[in-house]
């Protein structure tokens, strides 16, 4: 594989490359060729992957099959 070195003007231009290695395509490196995410918390990797809409009806979800759940007669 080859390796070059790329200057991100914009913070779209980082979130394409962030999606082309969550497709495999590429692999970004930090400047000595160490994995950039190896380390990384998860909450900052992911932070703003959802929006506040979808996270609440998820968890409105996710609270209304936990109730559903206790709620059965088994």
């Amino acid at each position: 594989m080859e390796t070059i070195k790329v200057q991100i003007k914009d913070y779209k231009a980082l979130k394409i490359l962030k999606d082309l290695e969550d497709l495999d395509i590429l692999k970004i490196m930090e400047n000595d060729g160490e994995d950039l995410h190896q380390g990384e918390k998860l909450s900052v990797k992911y932070a703003g992957a959802i929006s506040s809409e979808t996270s609440k009806k998820m968890n409105n979800y996710v609270n209304e099959s936990r109730e559903e759940w206790e709620d059965r007669d088994i």
